[in-house]
């Protein structure tokens, strides 16, 4: 079986972060109400919902990196997903599917 990866998110904020904690370090502004738990599973296949770009690195590398500067963003395309990742680098982010 496949390993799950979670990130989370203030909706409607296009950061993933590490934590519930860290989603509180970029403030809140009206309307950001909801912290959502998102669970990913690398696989390139089609027919899913979302997709999302995500880094395969250990979470103590992750955290050194400005989550604005990590990339790690939900599509709801495939395509889209995989456009935005050849823009970043294809050794950076992979794409993963939202379950």
């Amino acid at each position: 079986m496949e390993k799950e990866v979670k990130r989370y998110r203030m909706r409607p904020n296009e950061y993933f972060c590490l934590s519930p904690e860290e989603t509180l370090t970029i403030g809140i502004s009206p309307g950001e109400q909801i912290i959502e738990e998102i669970k990913l599973i690398r696989n390139p296949y089609f027919g899913y919902i979302m997709y999302a770009s995500i880094r395969e690195l250990p979470e103590s590398e992750i955290k050194k990196i400005p989550f604005k500067e990590r990339y790690e963003f939900l599509f709801e395309s495939r395509k889209e997903a995989m456009e935005f990742i050849k823009t970043i680098g294809v050794d950076i982010l992979h794409l993963y599917r939202v379950i």
